[in-house]
Order: structure tokens, then C-alpha cells, then sequence
């Protein structure tokens, strides 16, 4: 407003100039005035980036994110259930104070006493990055939870960690094995109780030593999870001694070149006369094509080695017979390596058996939408009563309980961070921000379903050397119509002391 207050004047109040400055990035000669006659600029209403601070000092909510299809739940949706109800029984175990799975949890410090963690919702990635971020940001869900667990993809993991560290909210994923996330400056509220792939290319190196493979041919997704996994394959056996070739295809199974991409990457393979193989499957249809692709080019027999990660393997459980009819002789001898989370203690056993008796219908609650963009099927259907019946099926479960494991005791470390504040307020502020959950979370070391839960202080990565890795082998089943997927050894640091894989039967290829 003019001096009269009967108009506008147009001021100038500041410069950009890399000519005067030196860099980009305004130089305010002056306040700028808004509408309400001070210089604090408006929210854009969408996204507010300060840092958001717990409102209750005993109390951590998180966001557990899981996947389900996006249709009717089928059998492939299991392993959320399974992973769900783990979580909601870890928050029982440490609101309750029972040390039966983490003995942690029954020592915690007097001054933690009404600490507790909760559940706030589940939310439904649908393997998909994008409604994924959409729900995070216009639900506003850096307000209503204080760390995000999960996602179980890294292609999720990885812009959902972003978008949350904008906020300074913590991520912590049980599944999310990519690479990528290991970089501190573009994921610096990243942590997880699973390894990294390059735990796995060290694993699978080992394996390669262990059956004196000198040369090794890699086929991959084209995207970043799989360039990222090859390339960690590829300089962890150079660094071996160990040649490899890499081969990328589609990741995408609904593309148009789906079929010529796997074929091209195999043909380049075949050429260069490799005849070990580690392949990095999305899908079931990954694994036919590249299955049919292989058998049609003579890349399958007696001559031949395909190894494949671990949760790639497990995807043969739900496949059906005719899904994979005609490939058997490619699967036939296949091997499977990737981290479990069953340590080499009792606590698998004790969780099992605690899962077992669980009654499906008192955990309904985790398949009720919770907010308007939740993007859960709505027709969806909690599944048999046999989830349960049937024990811990999956090899990332543990990871589940030993993350929601790490919240409760940073949640009673960050009390007491609290405590120690003598009254300052800005010392409180600071121990209620997401960046000291964090960073007391990563100092933790506890004995988990996975064994001893161990951070690497810069990535927040797990440390390879404190999980436990297994070998699998795809052998046929006793009447010959198909085949099983069964363990035959590990490799592991907390067992043996040392590197090196110990076979627990033979390997049939």
C-alpha cells in the first residue's frame, strides 16, 4: 500500500544475480510484504515441510505399509496378513512389557514405564509407488503417524522414504533390500532390519566360491531396484576375482516388448558363452518366460546353473501347475539365496507357536480402510482361519517383529533423551523430532527374531554380518508332478564365526 493508503506501489525488494552472488538463490534487500501485512510467507496448503514433532513424549504411531493385490485377496496377499499380525502382536508384546520373543522389552528403564506404541492404520501399497505417495501427502499422514514401517518393495520404499524425510519422519522397512536406499544423502531417515542387496551379492559370491564358479552371467529388471542388485553382484565378484556378464529385461510384464526384452538379454548371455546364471524375477511370468526363453535356447540341462534370490523363489508357492507347466526342467536344479529372519535362536519357534494361536477373526480390524484414499479393494475378504493355522510362512516375517522391536525401545530411548531436558523447551522440541527417533534407533543393538539386531550407523542399513542367509534348491516332489523348494544350507556369522556357506544336505542340480 502507498503512504496515502489509496493505492499500490510496485517496490522492488530483491535480486537474483549468479553475477553478484556467485550462486543461485534471492537476496532480499528488503521484506517482503504478504497480504496480511507481514513478511511470513503462506502455507501452500498442500504440504507443510517443517519438521513434525510427537505431540505426546510416551507415545509413538506408525504407519504400518503393506501390499495386497488389487483385486479379490488370493493366496499371494498372505504374506501381508501374516505380516500384520505380527506387527499388532509385537506392539502387544512391548506395550505389555513381554520379553518372550525380545527380552528387551522386560528390562526397559523405570523412566519409560508409560512409554507405549500404536498401530495408527494400514495402508495398501499395491506394489505402486504413486497412490502410495499420493496417500501420505493428501491425508496428511506425517500428522497422524511418527514413523513410517515398511514398504515391503524397495521401487515404494524408495520415494516413500524421500517424502518422508522432507517431513524428518523415519522410514524402517522389513523388506526392502534395494541399494539405493543405502545412500544417506538422498534417503537420510532410512533405516531397516533387513540387510542390503549387497548382503546378498556377498552371499551369492560366497556361493560361487563354494562351487568353484569362476563366471557368471546376470539377467535383471530394467529399473532402478534391478540395475542397482546387478550392479552390486557385479563389482562384488570382480572384487573376487569372479567374471560376470549383465543382461537386463522389462520389468514391466504387461509391456509389449516383455518377451523380445527377456530374449534379447539372454541371447547376449549365450553369446558370450555363460553358463551360470543369476536371474532377478519380478513375477511369476518373469519366471515362465525367461523359463521358455532359456529351455528354447538350450540354456538348461546338465551343463547349466540358475540361482535366483530367495523371495523370487518364493513366489513358485502360489503359482499354479499350470502357471508353470512347461518350465520344470528350467526350475528343476534351481537355486534360491536371500536373508531370513529366522535367527539362529529359539525365538522363530516361539512366535511361530504364538501365531498358531491366533484366531483370524480377532484381527479383522487389518483389513478395514482407514481413510478416504486408502486404496484397498473394498470387496476384500479376510482370508482362512489356515493363515494362521499353518505357522510363520515367510522369510521377511521376523523383520516385521524385530522393526516394530526397534520403535518400542527408540520410543523409550527418545523418553528419556526427553527427560534429560531439565525443562528446556527446545530441548524437548529437539528429542520429540523424528531426527533423534532416528538416530537413537540406529545405536540400538538387541536380540531379535532375526537374531542380533545390529544398524550400520551411516546407511541405517542392517549389517549383513548379524542376519543369517539361506540357500534353497527347486527339487521334485515325492510323486513327481512337481516340485519343492527346499533349505539346504546357510551362511552365517553368528553360527560359524566366519564367511563361507555350510550345507545342511546336498545340493541336487
Amino acid at each position: 500500500p502507498n503512504a496515502a493508503g489509496d493505492g499500490l506501489d510496485l517496490i522492488e525488494v530483491g535480486y537474483e544475480s549468479k553475477l553478484i552472488t556467485g550462486e543461485p538463490g534471492w537476496t532480499l534487500t528488503r521484506d517482503f510484504t504478504f497480504f496480511d501485512g507481514t513478511s511470513t510467507p503462506p502455507s501452500d496448503g498442500i504440504i507443510d515441510t517443517q519438521s513434525w514433532e510427537r505431540p505426546n513424549v510416551n507415545v509413538v504411531r506408525m504407519g504400518f505399509f503393506t501390499q495386497f493385490t488389487d483385486a479379490k485377496l488370493d493366496p499371494a496377499d498372505w504374506p501381508a496378513f501374516e505380516h500384520a499380525t505380527v506387527a499388532a502382536l509385537a506392539v502387544d508384546a512391548f506395550n505389555s512389557r513381554d520379553g518372550t520373543i525380545v527380552d528387551e522389552f522386560a528390562h526397559l528403564d523405570a523412566s519409560c514405564k508409560d512409554v507405549r506404541i500404536e498401530l495408527a492404520g494400514f495402508w495398501n501399497t499395491l506394489r505402486s509407488p504413486i497412490p502410495t505417495v499420493n496417500t501420505f501427502l493428501l491425508d496428511d499422514l506425517h500428522e497422524d503417524i511418527d514413523i513410517i514401517v515398511g514398504a515391503p518393495k524397495s521401487a515404494v520404499t524408495i520415494p516413500l522414504s524421500m517424502v518422508g524425510s522432507i517431513f524428518h519422519e523415519p522410514t524402517i522397512s522389513y523388506a526392502s533390500t534395494s541399494t539405493l536406499l543405502d545412500e544417506p544423502s538422498i534417503h537420510p531417515s532410512f533405516m531397516r532390519t533387513i540387510p542390503s542387496d549387497f548382503g546378498t551379492a556377498a552371499a551369492f559370491r560366497d556361493w560361487c566360491h563354494h562351487n568353484m564358479w569362476t563366471n557368471v552371467g546376470i539377467i535383471a529388471p530394467d529399473d532402478e531396484y534391478g540395475r542397482g542388485l546387478e550392479e552390486a553382484i557385479i563389482d562384488t565378484l570382480a572384487e573376487a576375482g569372479i567374471k560376470s556378464d549383465g543382461a537386463f529385461m522389462r520389468a514391466d510384464r504387461d509391456a509389449d516388448d516383455f518377451a523380445t526384452s527377456i530374449a534379447a538379454g539372454l541371447e547376449g548371455l549365450r553369446d558370450r558363452r555363460d553358463r551360470i546364471f543369476y536371474f532377478v524375477p519380478y513375477s511369476i511370468e518373469h519366471v515362465v518366460e525367461v523359463g521358455r526363453q532359456a529351455i528354447r535356447m538350450g540354456l538348461v540341462g546338465p551343463d547349466y546353473a540358475w540361482t535366483m534370490p530367495l523371495e523370487g523363489a518364493g513366489m513358485l508357492s502360489f503359482a499354479k501347475a499350470e502357471d508353470i507347466e512347461g518350465i520344470f526342467d528350467f526350475l528343476r536344479g534351481a537355486g534360491a539365496i536371500g536373508a531370513t529372519s529366522r535367527g539362529p535362536g529359539p525365538k522363530w519357534a516361539r512366535l511361530d507357536a504364538i501365531l498358531r494361536r491366533q484366531n483370524a477373526s480377532d484381527y479383522a480390524y487389518l483389513n478395514t480402510p482407514t481413510t478416504e484414499t486408502d486404496t484397498r479393494a473394498a470387496d476384500a475378504k479376510w482370508p482362512d482361519q489356515s493363515v494362521y493355522d499353518e505357522g510363520l510362512t515367510f522369510s521377511t516375517t521376523g523383520f516385521v517383529y524385530d522393526a516394530i522391536a526397534s520403535v518400542g525401545i527408540g520410543a523409550c530411548l527418545t523418553k528419556q533423551v526427553f527427560d534429560r531436558c531439565g525443562g528446556s523447551a527446545e530441548c524437548e522440541r529437539d528429542a520429540l523430532d523424528g531426527d533423534t527417533l532416528l538416530a537413537v534407533m540406529k545405536t540400538e543393538v538387541f536380540e531379535g527374531v532375526s537374531g542380533p539386531v545390529r544398524y550400520d550407523q551411516s546407511t541405517g542399513s542392517r549389517l549383513a554380518e548379524s542376519a543369517t542367509y539361506l540357500v534353497k534348491n527347486l527339487v521334485p516332489n515325492a510323486a513327481g508332478d512337481g516340485l519343492d523348494l527346499i533349505e539346504v544350507g546357510y551362511e552365517s556369522k553368528l553360527i560359524t564365526g566366519e564367511p563361507g556357506w555350510t550345507l545342511t544336505r546336498d545340493f541336487t542340480f
